[in-house]
């Protein structure tokens, strides 16, 4: 609550700059969190906060890394973000990249099962094997392939 008298909502995007894998659990009804206030409608009385430690805005951290730091041959970590019948999209770790790991690239071994091997949230390595900058609905681009 943000006051008594006021209630305010978090969608599952904002409750932390991480990836929340149960929130149910992490954020258990009745729990006093501390966070921003990101809107509010008069009218309705309805607010909507943010808990993330971020402002949301694009601008760049020195620390993140840019498409230009990524070579062929690289190993990064990242954070598997959906996995695909195909493959997994992975979050380079300090970035807003966003890598495609074929399902044909994730092992030595066929993967007859890719859901059994990984789930969203899941931490992995990667290796660049091809990087080409594809504009996709943001300034963000994917890289073809990593695994």
């Amino acid at each position: 609550m943000v006051s008594r008298m006021i209630e305010a909502r978090i969608i599952l995007s904002n409750l932390s700059d991480e990836y929340v894998e149960n929130p149910q659990k992490d954020f258990p009804v009745g729990m006093l969190v501390e966070g921003r206030v990101l809107s509010v409608d008069p009218q309705s009385g309805k607010v909507e906060v943010s808990l993330r430690k971020s402002t949301g805005s694009k601008s760049k951290k020195t620390d993140d890394i840019s498409y230009s730091d990524l070579h062929v041959g690289d190993i990064v970590d990242g954070r598997v973000k959906r996995v695909e019948s195909f493959g997994l999209f992975v979050i380079i770790q300090d970035s807003e990249l966003v890598g495609l790991c074929h399902v044909s690239e994730l092992s030595d071994e066929p993967v007859l099962d890719i859901n059994s091997c990984h789930k969203a949230g899941d931490m992995v390595k990667a290796k660049i094997l091809k990087a080409s900058f594809i504009p996709f609905f943001s300034s963000t681009g994917y890289l073809t392939a990593i695994s």
